[in-house]
């Protein structure tokens, strides 16, 4: 099944960062994490803080910093155009699977050739990101034939092109600014990975009124005030018209309940 990849955009500061990603995490395949600003001992504090929160290893992909993968056991290495070759990267770090970023045909045989584990070829679509033509889906269908190592696509892929690259068998979309830049990450993240799967293993809830499908991993009000970042606000829930003690959040939510959650704002 084609996956889900939602890569970061370099935006976010290290906390705002590891939050959403964990919030995110429910609905997305991977994460790339493509923070080029960011030193080494940011990039540590982050992944300390999502691989304590429930992100796996295995959901993460490290855009260059192979020695920071090596050291955290994150499997796969994204490895941008302007990285150090493909051989000697396979080589020094034969436990790592690297991914390539390619923008034709030809890239895409070599990196295979070369010993890449799978490529990203981009930009697909137009994007405000990329000033040069985008690549379109005739250059896709021609590596998706030739290559036999996993393709991914990237760049302006919105929820109206997911069922044409399904058609063509991509192995995977990945998503920047439509996830990391949306009001609302998480459910844009939900759109995106229920029209590509169908379904999100999630169940219905009733929120504040309104029907919110949430995450059968988060399986208590705890979980749920985590999932909806709200830790640091001063609140009261109600769990099916009751009041519930904070000793007490740890109730379970079941399919169908009915949640409120009133927060207060400061001000005169």
């Amino acid at each position: 099944m084609m996956k889900l990849i939602a890569v970061t955009t370099d935006t976010y500061n290290i906390s705002q960062l590891g939050e959403t990603i964990v919030a995110l995490a429910p609905f997305v395949d991977e994460f790339v994490i493509r923070e080029k600003s960011k030193t080494a001992a940011e990039l540590c504090e982050l992944f300390d803080f999502i691989l304590e929160n429930g992100v796996t290893s295995e959901q993460l992909v490290v855009h260059e910093r192979v020695d920071l993968a090596h050291a955290y056991h994150i499997p796969t290495v994204q490895l941008p155009y302007y990285s150090m070759p493909l051989h000697y990267a396979t080589t020094a770090f034969p436990n790592i699977h690297f991914r390539k970023s390619v923008h034709s045909l030809e890239e895409a045989l070599e990196a295979e050739r070369a010993g890449a584990h799978s490529v990203t070829f981009g930009h697909l679509f137009a994007t405000q990101s990329k000033h040069t033509p985008p690549r379109g889906l005739e250059a896709v269908k021609k590596i998706k034939k030739q290559l036999t190592i996993p393709l991914y696509v990237i760049g302006g892929i919105q929820i109206q092109h997911i069922d044409t690259l399904r058609d063509i068998q991509v192995d995977g979309i990945a998503v920047m600014s439509s996830i990391f830049h949306a009001p609302s990450p998480v459910d844009c993240a939900i759109q995106f990975a229920t029209t590509i799967k169908g379904e999100t293993n999630m169940k219905s809830i009733q929120l504040n009124g309104q029907l919110y499908e949430l995450p059968k991993a988060v399986t208590t009000i705890e979980q749920l005030i985590q999932h909806l970042q709200l830790e640091e606000r001063i609140f009261v829930v109600e769990h099916n018209e009751g009041i519930v003690d904070p000793e007490a959040f740890n109730t379970p939510i079941l399919d169908r309940d009915k949640i409120e959650i009133i927060h207060f704002v400061g001000g005169g």
